[in-house]
Parts: C-alpha cells; structure tokens; sequence
C-alpha cells in the first residue's frame, strides 16, 4: 500500500502519510507522538461517548480493565470517564465488543487487521490474552509507527507480522475500524478475494467521499451467504455503522 498509487489511498490519507513518515524520518518528538496533528485527526480522539465505556462497564469489567490500561509512550490522551485509559482505548475495546462481548479472545488463533493505526487494537487484543498470530497490512508509515509503539509497550513479537503488502490469508478474526471504509473500490474487492475469516467487526461511516458505503456493504453482504452477518447503527454516532459476521460453516 503506497501513497503514490491512487487505487490504494485517498488524497488526504496521502497527506497524513507524509506528514508522519516525515516526522518518522526526522525522529521528530516520538514520545508524544500522540499528540501530532496527523495522528490526533486520524486515530487518536480526544473524545468518545460514555456509553462506550458504561457498555464495556457491563460486558466482562474484569477483562476489559486491565487490557484498556495505557503506556505513557506517545503521550496518550486520557480519558476523563477513566483516567488509567485512553479515548482510543475505549474505542477498539467497544468495537471489539462487538463481536466478542466480554473480551474473551483466547479461543482466537489468527487476526488480520486492515489498517491497524499506530498499534493500539493489536495491544488490546494482546493483554486480552490472544497468543495467536496477527497480520497488520497498511501504509508504510503506519506499519513503521506501529513496529516502534508495540515494540516500547512490550507486545511486539515474532507472531506480529507488519506488512505493506496486501496477504493471501485465512483467519479466524478480521478486524476492519474505519479503514476499508475509506478505501478505493478496487483494493475493497481485492481484499475479500485475498482475506479469508470465520469472524470480522467492520466500522465505517454510511458515505465517504460521496461514496454509498451502506449500499456497498449491502452488496457485500449478498456476495457471502455464508456468513451470519449484522448491521447496527451506531447509537452514538448515527451516520456509522458496526458490521459483524460469523461463518456459518
């Protein structure tokens, strides 16, 4: 996935690519890397909803507590609900609860994720207790900013896989948060053809760049009759939208 290749990223992702690859290059003020414009406007909000934390609250507490506890690294924003994490946090563990409510992960032996952000989804599912192997493919600034963040908060192995390009793989969870969504037409086909999953949490917003994404996801949803498949409005958000699925087979 590279900025310069118009099928795989839009125009204002390639310019936040840019900017962090450059402050990459510089190594300019990692340690709070979170608090760059690029990431802030992107993948680091200084808000949710509470009722993603009360929902979390409700679903398993004595899981989601530990995992959703924040590193200093990258200078997070906390959150005011529960200062021990942050908003983003809160975020990848409501979307995650989704499909797996009380955060229970330890049957799960593979994760792909499309577009994983500086890492923050791969280390929740991590302290959740997954010891699986877990694919991240996205644009290279990102899976560079992303071998840094999980290498310094202790997760990083030799089962994390950080990939620029696009994988031909079967696994049991597909995570896909605001990414596919944002996505040209031609890579989102490319990656049902290529990515194979017993389970997915897809978010995404009903139009994107003047693009139906509700008549999209409508039409993928058709195409895999195979799949047990979700849609939920977002309460909170009402112009986005959880997509879940479990394989039928």
């Amino acid at each position: 996935m590279t900025d310069n290749n118009k099928k795989t990223v839009n125009d204002s992702w390639s310019d936040y690519h840019s900017d962090i690859l450059n402050r990459l290059a510089a190594n300019d003020d990692i340690e709070n890397f979170l608090r760059w414009t690029s990431i802030q406007t992107t993948m680091h909000s200084g808000n949710c909803d509470k009722i993603q934390f009360d929902t979390l609250r409700n679903r398993g507490w004595e899981k989601w507590e530990s995992a959703i506890k924040e590193d200093s690294f990258g200078n997070p924003i906390l959150s005011r609900y529960y200062p021990e994490t942050s908003y983003a946090s809160i975020y990848h563990a409501y979307s995650l609860s989704q499909i797996r409510p009380t955060g229970e992960v330890s049957d799960i032996k593979s994760v792909f994720e499309f577009g994983g952000g500086y890492g923050s989804m791969c280390k929740l599912i991590h302290r959740l207790g997954f010891n699986g192997t877990y694919t991240i493919y996205d644009l290279p600034a990102l899976s560079q900013l992303q071998d840094i963040y999980l290498s310094k908060v202790g997760v990083k192995t030799d089962k994390i896989t950080l990939t620029t390009t696009l994988p031909i793989i079967d696994v049991d969870l597909f995570i896909a948060e605001w990414s596919i969504a944002e996505s040209p037409i031609e890579l989102r086909h490319k990656v049902f053809e290529n990515i194979k999953f017993k389970e997915c949490v897809i978010s995404f917003y009903a139009t994107y760049g003047g693009y139906g994404n509700l008549e999209y996801f409508d039409q993928l949803v058709k195409s895999m009759p195979d799949y047990e498949w979700k849609l939920q409005q977002i309460e909170h958000l009402p112009t986005n939208y959880y997509l879940t699925a479990r394989s039928k087979k």
